[in-house]
């Protein structure tokens, strides 16, 4: 069973004149107010969320930045850190090879120094050997010219004593004839 409302209970539309229920408005007009009500916060949130988008956003862009600034940063004190060990190994390199030099320039100049030695010693042995060389062919031109003066005197004295001899022989071969 369905009651007729009362005219408390109810009231005229101003539009159409036509009855309506007084818990139907109210009811309309709760659910009216509720979603207007839940609209508007929806929208807030929306707004809400939108603007934290937009924060997060632009905090993750800024973090970006920071993370690409940092890693630049970080690359510039590499290099940096790089080209520094490469200058510290260079100056390393060259000093041990600069030291191997100097032992080696060292090792030469004693090499030198022994060779020029040695060569002083050889050619003070060459003139001292030179000088002998002089002496013997001068004494053995001396004695060669003294061989030979001996030679000539020896033979003169052969020649003398063949010349004698002979003489010798051809007198008494003369005397000889004298006799016969």
């Amino acid at each position: 069973m369905q009651t007729k409302p009362s005219s408390l209970d109810s009231i005229k539309c101003p539009q159409c004149g036509e009855s309506i229920a007084i818990t139907e408005t109210l009811h309309y007009q709760l659910t009216e107010s509720v979603c207007k009500e839940y609209e508007d916060k929806l929208v807030a949130q929306k707004q809400s969320l939108s603007e934290r988008e937009t924060q997060i956003a632009a905090r993750t862009k800024e973090l970006d930045n920071k993370e690409q600034e940092i890693e630049a940063r970080v690359q510039t004190a590499l290099a940096s850190e790089l080209e520094k060990q490469k200058a510290a190994l260079a100056e390393a390199a060259r000093a041990d090879a600069e030291q191997a030099l100097a032992v080696e320039i060292q090792d030469l100049r004693d090499t030198i120094q022994s060779n020029e030695t040695k060569l002083e010693k050889a050619r003070e042995t060459e003139i001292a050997l030179r000088k002998r060389e002089r002496d013997l062919e001068a004494r053995a031109q001396e004695i060669e010219l003294e061989v030979a003066r001996k030679m000539d005197a020896e033979r003169q004295l052969v020649e003398e004593a063949t010349a004698r001899r002979l003489t010798d022989a051809y007198r008494m071969k003369d005397a000889e004839k004298d006799k016969k």
